[in-house]
């Protein structure tokens, strides 16, 4: 659990695995993927207890395994926590208990697949779920 809440914003979020950071291909796809350069920033939106994210003012939404900012495609509320002994935060959907996933060798280096926390407490998550935010 998080004693840190998360402030509505703007940010750049980046892999803790590797430091690259996350942006949307576009033109192109929408496919939402890791890279070195620091792009725009991502908009983190309140949803109850939990966030819409967004790039360029579309909502970050889900296709098969993969996070997708495409008009045509539902938005998808994450509940992002705090791995307080990490110093990273793990987005998960609200609604299934899959999450982002950063895997460096692949192209298509961030997915969404089923998370893993490490039975502890508090939690511990691999690298490939955590990822910093920093604020623009």
């Amino acid at each position: 659990m998080s004693s840190e809440p998360l402030e509505p914003g703007l940010y750049h979020i980046k892999s803790q695995q590797s430091d690259d950071y996350l942006t949307a291909l576009f033109p192109g796809n929408g496919r939402i993927v890791a890279q070195p350069e620091k792009g725009e920033p991502f908009a983190i939106n309140p949803e109850g207890p939990n966030f819409v994210i967004y790039f360029r003012g579309i909502p970050v939404g889900v296709v098969g395994d993969h996070l997708i900012a495409q008009p045509n495609v539902p938005q998808v509320v994450w509940k992002v926590t705090k791995a307080e002994a990490q110093g990273a935060w793990v987005f998960e959907r609200d609604d299934e208990p899959r999450g982002w996933w950063f895997d460096p060798e692949q192209e298509d280096n961030l997915t969404i697949r089923p998370l893993i926390a490490i039975p502890s407490y508090p939690p511990q998550y691999p690298p490939p779920e955590l990822f910093v935010l920093e604020m623009a």
